[in-house]
């Protein structure tokens, strides 16, 4: 999937307006709205945001399944 779907796409999970996407990424918001406008093809948002975006679903999830009285481990990393 290329960038810029994958922004709309994380865009659409998230459920948050252009302007707290703005401030959640600290990006200024005619820069979000460029990434996300499908007519501006030549503005795609760098892996960075991306990844700022899937941490920010993956701390949402986390945070349901402690309210619904569980515990989330971490997995100890590869050495």
């Amino acid at each position: 999937m290329d960038p810029k779907a994958r922004f709309n796409l994380l865009r659409g999970d998230l459920a948050l307006p252009l302007d707290e996407l703005a401030r959640l990424l600290r990006r200024p918001y005619g820069t979000v709205k460029a990434w996300a406008s499908d007519s501006r093809l030549d503005l795609i948002p760098p892996a960075d945001v991306l990844a700022a975006m899937e941490a920010e679903m993956v701390g949402r999830a986390i945070a349901r399944i402690r309210a619904a009285g569980f515990d989330v481990i971490p997995r100890r990393k590869a050495a």
